[in-house]
């Protein structure tokens, strides 16, 4: 989840490239997503040398903990713009990787923090401006409700899938990978793989790695395809051959392919927000095509029936549909 809403919320406001730092209950930082890898060779000096220190506190104007007690941040570094490009954390710490602005956004639930979006641009680009604040400002307590909300059962996915391959040998170590990938293969797992680059599949997967091995050698085993649903999605795994059985070496190559089917909810967030729906006309498209009645709809929308009805038939003027099934398939989802 965190990866897409970095990509969209970096994408709203122009931002060269953005991070997520977890908070846990005790409001410690518990695990760091960069979409820049170059920030992991700095993490070190940062944790080091300024974690906890008057450094921090120019860079943040609190430390993280106190921000996630609070629910709030640095915000915009423009604020302090003068100490801080004086500061050593931006000489040690920012300087190197080219980091200039950041703006931040805490995911908050009105009581606490429960994560910070930092959103970073490079030298040579212009400030973020308050209006870029003011965009992001709206997203903080959807992002903690999804990082705090219980997982539900999860029974509705797109028609279309993403797809990404990795290269693994037979130990379950991997060879090659592209960013999309890892980050597919994160989402699968239910967590983050690690502060930077995974090195092995996980345990589950490695089940199947195991089974096309025995497969490769001749001997009997499972079919080397599985599914694996949560959260984020339903995920359909295939292996293949890299090489031949013969080879001289006899080391098996695997090519992991990765296909990715998105919640229903998430694609009518995606597809909706594209089509120029409203928040609240992207959760009714949702509960329709989860076949929730009108009745039921009004409940959790707190309105009258009749109110529903006029919500329909504004979202299907948008969408060009006029039923259930057309709405379903304007959002490519799969019917059930």
């Amino acid at each position: 989840m965190i990866p897409r809403v970095v990509a969209a919320l970096r994408t709203l406001v122009s931002a060269d490239w953005g991070m997520f730092f977890y908070s846990d209950e005790a409001f410690h930082l518990c695990d760091v997503y960069s979409e820049y890898d170059a920030v992991f060779d700095v993490f070190p000096i940062f944790l080091s040398e300024f974690r906890h220190t008057e450094q921090e506190r120019i860079l943040r104007g609190v430390d993280f903990e106190t921000g996630m007690r609070r629910g709030r941040g640095f915000e915009n570094s423009i604020h302090d713009d003068k100490v801080l490009y004086h500061s050593a954390v931006f000489a040690e710490v920012w300087r190197p990787i080219r980091l200039r602005y950041s703006l931040e956004l805490t995911a908050s639930d009105g009581l606490r923090g429960w994560g910070s979006m930092q959103l970073q641009r490079s030298f040579d680009t212009r400030p973020f401006t308050e209006k870029d604040q003011a965009a992001i400002a709206p997203f903080n307590r959807h992002i903690a409700h999804a990082l705090t909300a219980p997982r539900a059962d999860v029974t509705q996915f797109a028609e279309h899938g993403h797809s990404a391959v990795l290269i693994a040998d037979e130990n379950g170590n991997i060879d090659l990978a592209s960013e999309g990938a890892l980050k597919m293969l994160s989402l699968a797992h239910g967590e983050m793989l690690g502060p930077t680059r995974s090195t092995r599949v996980p345990s589950w997967l490695m089940r199947l790695v195991a089974n096309f091995a025995r497969l490769w050698h001749g001997l009997p085993a499972p079919p080397s395809t599985m599914i694996r649903r949560n959260g984020a999605g339903l995920f359909v795994f295939k292996l293949y051959a890299c090489g031949a059985a013969g080879e001289a070496d006899g080391r098996v190559t695997v090519a992991v392919h990765i296909e990715h089917f998105a919640p229903v909810e998430l694609q009518v967030e995606i597809v909706g927000y594209e089509s120029g729906l409203s928040e609240r006309q992207r959760q009714l498209c949702a509960d329709l095509i989860a076949g929730y009645s009108r009745a039921r709809i009004a409940q959790r929308m707190c309105v009258r029936e009749s109110t529903v009805a006029d919500h329909v038939r504004e979202a299907y003027g948008k969408l060009g549909v006029h039923t259930r099934r057309e709405l379903a398939r304007h959002f490519g989802v799969r019917e059930t």
